[in-house]
């Protein structure tokens, strides 16, 4: 998580709000990964929630147990779940 004023994109705009959040493994890395160690993808599944609560203050608990961003949920994948067969 950070604060930086801005954006990638050049902008005279300033923005209010400056927060991000990032992760270590893309999709990319992590589908490279499977196929760089013999695996072949059957399938893959992003979820928009997560049996914890992984952004203290932006998300909301639901009927269900997990936790979904309380807003924008449905923008952003919070985990993923590879199904994979190892080939070699």
């Amino acid at each position: 998580m950070w604060d930086e004023p801005g954006t990638y994109v050049e902008t005279d705009h300033d923005f209010a709000s400056t927060f991000s959040h990032g992760w270590d493994h893309g999709i990319g890395e992590t589908i490279t990964a499977l196929l760089n160690h013999g695996m072949r993808i059957d399938g893959f599944v992003e979820h928009r929630s997560v049996p914890w609560d992984a952004l203290p203050g932006n998300m909301t608990k639901k009927d269900d147990g997990e936790y979904r961003l309380t807003s924008a949920a449905e923008l952003v994948q919070l985990t993923l779940t590879p199904q994979v067969t190892r080939i070699t």
